[in-house]
C-alpha cells in the first residue's frame, strides 16, 4: 500500500504551491477537489485528484483512501464550516491518517478568528500527530486582491491607518507546509510564519513606488467608504467580508509580529517584500 498526502485546499494560492513542491520532489499525493475532471486543467502533472467535498461525508473516506498525512488549509472563518472541517478530521483519523498539517491564520487567538482556532483545538486535542502553521498577512494579497488598483490607478486603498504587518511570501509558507509533511522533528508544534520587515502600507507603497519605477499611492480609508470601493470594483461579497475582516485584523495591531519561525525551519531568511515586488513585477505593469 502507498503512503499518500492528502491536500485540502490546493485549488487556493499555498495548496496550489505545496502541492507542485511535493510534486517536484516525486511525492505522492491526492488532492481533494469538487470536480475532479475540471481539475484537470491545473498545472499539476502527474497529480491524482479525488472527489470531496465538506459537507458530503459520503466523499470522506474515499478521499481518505491509502492516505497517511493531511494538508488542510482552513477556509477562512466567515464561511463558517468549522463543524465541516472537524468532522473531516475526524474521518481522517478513523481512516489511518497519522499527521494532520494545519495551514491556520496568524490571527487564530483573536476574537475574529474563533472558528479557526476551534479547528486547531480540535486537532491538538485529537491525539494525532499535528502541525499548525500560523501564517501572517500574505504578500500574494497585493498579486490577486489589489492588482488592479496597483496597476490601473496606482493606488493601495485600504482602511489600516499606519498598523503595522510582517507580510509572508505565500511560497515560504508552503515551502515550510513541505518541511512540516516530510520532516518529523516539526511534529507537535505550533508556528508563527512571518517576514522579518514590520511595514506599514505608507512603506508599502514606497516599496512599489522603487519596485515599479512609478508613483504608488497609500490611501487610508473608512471600513464603509473601503466596501463600497470594493463593490464598484466587481468584488464578489465573500471576498469583500474576508478582505475587510482581515483589514480590521491589521488595523488593531494584531498582525504587528515578528517570529523567526521559518528562518529557523528552512534554514534562510524569509523572502523580503522587495523580492515579492521584484518576481511580480509584470503583473503589476
Amino acid at each position: 500500500m502507498s503512503e499518500k498526502i492528502l491536500i485540502i485546499g490546493s485549488t487556493g494560492s499555498v495548496g496550489f504551491e505545496v502541492a507542485t513542491k511535493l510534486l517536484h520532489l516525486k511525492l505522492p499525493i491526492k488532492i481533494a477537489v469538487r470536480n475532479p475532471e475540471r481539475a484537470k486543467t491545473i498545472n499539476l502533472i502527474d497529480a491524482e485528484f479525488v472527489y470531496f467535498e465538506y459537507n458530503k461525508p459520503e466523499t470522506f473516506k474515499s478521499a481518505f483512501e491509502d492516505v497517511t498525512k493531511l494538508l488542510v488549509v482552513s477556509p477562512p472563518s466567515y464561511i463558517g464550516i468549522q463543524d465541516n472541517v472537524v468532522n473531516v478530521i475526524n474521518s481522517a483519523i478513523e481512516n489511518g491518517v497519522k499527521l494532520i498539517v494545519n495551514v491556520s491564520a496568524i490571527s487564530a487567538e483573536s476574537e475574529l478568528d474563533k472558528p479557526i482556532k476551534k479547528i486547531e483545538d480540535h486537532i491538538i486535542n485529537s491525539g494525532v500527530d499535528y502541525v499548525i502553521l500560523r501564517p501572517n498577512c500574505y504578500m500574494q494579497n497585493f498579486k490577486d486582491l489589489f492588482r488592479d488598483f496597483i496597476s490601473q490607478e496606482n493606488i493601495i486603498t485600504v482602511p489600516a491607518n499606519d498598523a503595522k504587518t510582517s507580510f509572508v511570501d505565500i511560497r515560504d509558507v508552503a515551502d515550510v507546509s513541505v518541511k512540516a509533511l516530510t520532516n518529523d522533528s516539526l511534529k507537535n508544534k505550533v508556528y508563527k510564519l512571518t517576514g522579518k520587515q514590520l511595514l506599514n502600507m505608507h512603506v508599502v507603497a514606497h516599496m512599489f513606488s522603487e519596485g515599479l519605477n512609478r508613483e504608488i499611492n497609500y490611501q487610508n480609508i473608512s471600513k464603509e467608504q473601503f466596501e463600497k470601493t470594493l463593490k464598484s470594483a466587481g468584488w464578489p461579497l465573500s471576498t469583500i467580508t474576508g478582505t475587510v475582516q482581515l483589514c480590521s485584523h491589521v488595523k488593531s495591531g494584531g498582525t504587528a509580529v515578528v517570529s523567526n519561525d521559518v528562518e529557523n525551519i528552512l534554514g534562510r531568511e524569509p523572502i523580503k517584500f522587495e523580492q515579492f515586488i521584484r518576481d511580480y513585477a509584470e503583473i503589476w505593469s
